[in-house]
């Protein structure tokens, strides 16, 4: 797409490929959350870690409660 883009003499800024899930996985429960948040939080720190990506939907209530 970048080199289309570019080739149509649109300059990219930014470009980069990212993983983007096909299924959903939905948080239900308060406790749910704060355990998947918080082993997400940890995975993310680690050393050898560079990116996390997550197929989660939280609902909006949920993450208000978290808040």
């Amino acid at each position: 797409v970048k080199e289309k883009l570019e080739s149509m003499g649109i300059k990219v800024i930014s470009a980069k490929l990212i993983m983007k899930p096909k299924n959903m996985q939905t948080v239900n429960t308060k406790e749910e959350a704060n355990k998947v948040l918080n082993w997400l939080e940890k995975l993310e720190e680690h050393e050898d870690v560079q990116k996390v990506f997550v197929n989660l939907d939280i609902p909006q209530e949920l993450v208000a409660e978290l808040s």
